[in-house]
């Protein structure tokens, strides 16, 4: 599993990056890219979002539940989406 590292901000603003590599990297990229860092900003007014898609409850961390979610999930960073798509759903509507 890729490494991942998250800091909330004392803002609220939530930062997580990660590094993949490995032949999985190479065969999306082709055989000269073998690794890539990538980083997901979460702005607070998203965060409270984020906290609810992972099952959040009162007192819980938005980190350890990060974590868990990274964990359970193989690595995969989907639930930023997510968090980002339900603020675009909730302006349509």
């Amino acid at each position: 599993m890729p490494p991942c590292r998250g800091k909330l901000e004392d803002d609220g603003t939530l930062s997580v990056s990660g590094r993949y590599t490995g032949p999985d990297v190479s065969e999306f990229f082709g055989d000269a890219i073998t690794s890539y860092d990538w980083a997901s900003v979460i702005t607070p007014d998203r965060v409270g979002t984020l906290f609810t898609l992972l099952g959040g409850q009162a007192g819980d961390d938005v980190l350890d539940l990060l974590a868990t979610y990274h964990d359970q999930h193989a690595g995969r960073s989907t639930i930023f989406c997510e968090a980002l798509k339900s603020r675009y759903v909730q302006q349509l509507a």
